[in-house]
This record gives C-alpha cells, structure tokens and sequence, in this order.
C-alpha cells in the first residue's frame, strides 16, 4: 500500500506539475527501493545524536518593491538547501549508472525552515511543491526561485540618496540547534537591478540565538544582509531640480517695483508650489522622527521664501508711507544718500532752486497784512510771476504810470479789503503748493528707502539659499 502510495503521488504530481521526470526501468527499480521503508516525517539519520547540517544559498535576483513608509522589502531572490540524508544513498553501479534522481518535496523530509522577517500576511511554507534533486551520496538539494515579503529597517536620513541594509534571516522553527544546524553563503552574481536600486553586496552571518519561548534550547539561523544603494537621478529631476527652480524664482519678487502690485500674489504661489512638492515627500517617507535631507531642504526652502514674504512686506510697507506720517530719520537718511545708498546703487537727482520762488514768496507774503498793502506790493516785484511777465512787457514809461495809478488806487480806503483778501488768497496758495513739495519730499526718501531695503533683502535671500545647499551637501558627503 505503501508503494503504491507514492506511486500514486509521483504520477499526480507529474499530471498536474509537467515534471519532466526520465523514466527507465532503473529509475523505477530505484525510487521503489528508496521509498519502499522511507519516512518523510523523520529526521534522516541513524544516529540521533547526529545534527543535519543544512546549508543555505542565498542569490539576490531582484528588487520588485522598496515600500519606504511601511518598511517592507519584497525580493525575487534564488534559494538553494542542502543537507545529508542518511536513508536516501545507493549505488549507482547496480541502476545503471544514475546518479541522481529528481523527486517532488513532499515525498523526502525537508527541514522546517522559515523567514523570520516575513511581512507576508502569513506565512507560508515556500519549501513545498517543489522539486529536490537526491544524490547517491545521499546529498539532497532543493533549489527554486521564492518571492519573499520581508521588514526592513529603512533609514530615510538621506533620501534620495541614501543606502540601505536590509536582513533576511532564516532559520529552522521547531529543530533545535543539536538536530539542525543551519549556515549560508551567498552572492550578487544574478541580480538585476530594477531601475531605483543597485546592490553593493551581500554579508552572512551565522548565529546561535536562545528565545523567551524555549529558554535553555539553542537555535541556529543564519542572516543576509543585503545592502542596497538608490539612484537617486530621477529624484533630482522630479523632486530636488523643481525646488531649485522654484527658490530661484522666489529672487523675481525683489525685481518687481512694489507699483506693479505682484511682489505679494508671487511669493505666496511660490510658497504653495513648495508646500505640494513637500506633501509628495511626505506620502513616500516613513512616519518616523528622522528628517529626511530633502525634507530638510524643503524646510529650509519654505522658511527663506516665507522671510521673503515678510521681506516684501517690509518694503511695501515703506514703500507706500504716508506723506502726512513722519519724515525719514537722520540717521536712515544719512544710509540711504551716503555710502550705503551709492554701495547699492540708490541716488537721487537734487534740482536746485526748485523751491526758491516759493520760499520767496511766502517771506514776501508773511508780513502784517493791515500793513501798507503798496510797500507789500513793490516788495513783491520781480518775485511775483504775475507782476514780473507784466512790467517785463511793459515799456518805461507805461510802466512808471502804471505803478502811480497803482499805488493811487492802493491808497484808496474802499480797495484795501480787495487787496487784503487777495494776498490772503495768496498766502493760502503758496501754503499748500509748500505743503505738497514737502510731502512728495518725504515720500520721495521713504521710496529711496523702500529700493534700498529691497536690494538688500535680495542680498539676504541669495546668501540665505546658497547656504541652505551648501549645509545640505556637507550632510550628504556623510551619507
């Protein structure tokens, strides 16, 4: 019954998995003797003392997934076990000549061998349903591609570029370290990279651990460790290069005149450009307490725009000072017209004598007006532009009879109040043409100032982004 058994199991495996198993009467002669009295089920020595020494080779082929935030690798990766089992030897002398014979998994024992990191939603025995390959010497080998889900620490320091190590571990979970012991080996040799991550290499380490589980009980697992570095050029493009892009943009807002009303509307678009691209970062990264490089960058990038928003501020807010406010203080004014100014290239023309008609006339006008109105008059002279345009076209004589029926008429008590009111008039004009020369003055050097501060913050920002790169590079040489 036994036989046909596994009779029965090798013809349904070969049905349903096309194993191309070849067949001759001395391949069936010798599978009848090896699994005529054979146990799957116990460990393959005649000594129980003996351990089984299953060795592990460990061939990374590819990388499907890096997930960042949930911190699970999932691998394409090439696994070979070996070990000694006692019941499966012959001489391959009296079946002509075979040296080997391949049989389905289920039909020999296969240590108990799982992937202690597994981060599939169960686990699962990936040593089933597969093929093992049996020497005469009684050296049995199982190898066949597995996909495996595994935890990864990822350290997100410095993202985009960044390197990983990534542990695979695997280990018997029943056996114990005196029946079992496992060891590994493995290479770099078939791996293909995915696009984003290139492998730098592979370490093993064999260990001997004691669990909370079973104390006293030794287990043997051995680990690979698989180091992994990002290409880190489609970040640049898509991430870092935009970001760049964008901060320089932000040095248009210290170009545009405060009259054309866009330095605010720029500055706050640029800070919403950032704040996307931050949020992109963001959903890739890890919920953890490390800052990543770009994230820094990002950080910094939005701080120096938004000082560049209050900068702008700061300058519209000079820029637009009420004439009626204070003036500009001596020591700013000293800046803005001194070297500071001429440094910056802020100077402004002076015109002469702009102001001297008005001066004069209002000294002219300030006297008592119940005064005698035609000394005010021939005081007046050439300082008004009125009488000046008159006498100037005047002949001599016209002019010397016209200032006789002048002072004549002026002297009369009924035309006094015409001529009181009129130089009222007068004085009240040359007040508020005073008054507004004044204030476009003071606005005047309050715009100065506003050009001025703009320069200067524009100078600010540059130094302020330029150090932001170079403290990002410093990190990541680092890296």
């Amino acid at each position: 019954m036994d036989l046909l058994k596994c009779a029965f199991i090798l013809c349904a495996f070969m049905v349903f998995y096309r194993v191309d198993v070849s067949g001759s009467s001395h391949h069936y002669r010798l599978i009848d003797d090896l699994t005529k009295e054979y146990n799957n089920i116990v460990r393959p020595v005649k000594n129980p003392n003996t351990v089984t020494d299953v060795h592990v080779d460990f061939f990374l082929a590819q990388v499907v997934e890096m997930d960042e935030k949930r911190q699970i690798l999932k691998v394409n990766a090439w696994l070979t076990f070996r070990w000694i089992d006692e019941y499966l030897t012959w001489n391959k002398t009296r079946y002509g000549g075979i040296d080997n014979i391949k049989l389905p998994s289920q039909m020999v024992w296969m240590p108990d061998i799982v992937l202690y990191d597994n981060a599939d939603d169960h686990y699962f025995n990936f040593l089933k349903d597969k093929i093992a390959v049996i020497y005469n010497s009684g050296e049995v080998m199982w190898a066949s591609p597995v996909i495996l889900r595994s935890h990864c620490q990822i350290d997100v320091t410095y993202f985009p570029f960044d390197s990983q190590e990534c542990r695979l571990k695997f280990g018997p979970w029943q056996h114990e370290g005196t029946e079992v012991n496992v060891t590994g080996g493995g290479d770099q040799s078939v791996f293909k990279s995915d696009g984003e991550w290139d492998m730098t290499g592979v370490t093993t380490k064999n260990n001997v651990q004691f669990y909370p589980d079973a104390p006293g009980i030794p287990y043997t697992d051995v680990s690979f460790y698989i180091h992994l570095k990002r290409r880190s050029l489609y970040y640049v493009f898509n991430l870092i290069m935009p970001c760049g892009l964008i901060s320089a943009v932000t040095l248009l807002t210290f170009f545009l005149p405060p009259e054309s009303g866009e330095k605010i509307s720029l500055a706050i678009t640029v800070l919403l450009s950032l704040t996307v691209f931050l949020l992109l970062v963001a959903e890739t990264m890890p919920p953890a307490s490390v800052v990543p490089v770009i994230g820094q960058y990002y950080a910094c990038t939005m701080v120096t725009v938004t000082l560049s928003l209050a900068m702008s501020v700061a300058v519209l807010n000079v820029h637009y000072r009420s004439p009626e406010g204070t003036p500009l203080p001596k020591w700013l004014h000293k800046l803005v017209y001194g070297s500071v100014g001429q440094l910056f290239g802020v100077t402004k023309k002076e015109k002469k004598g702009e102001k001297s008609g008005t001066v004069e006339m209002k000294r002219l006008l300030d006297v008592q007006v119940d005064r005698n109105i035609c000394n005010v008059v021939r005081r007046m002279g050439n300082a008004s532009p009125i009488f000046g345009r008159h006498h100037h076209h005047q002949p001599n004589g016209s002019l010397r009879h016209e200032k006789q029926n002048t002072q004549s008429v002026l002297q009369s008590h009924e035309e006094c109040p015409i001529m009181h009111h009129l130089l009222t008039e007068f004085k009240t004009v040359s007040s508020f043409y005073d008054r507004k020369n004044r204030a476009e003055h003071v606005q005047n050097d309050w715009r100065l100032c506003a050009i001025l501060l703009d320069r200067l913050f524009l100078i600010v920002y540059f130094f302020g982004s330029i150090s932001t790169i170079l403290i990002i590079c410093v990190q990541l040489q680092y890296a």
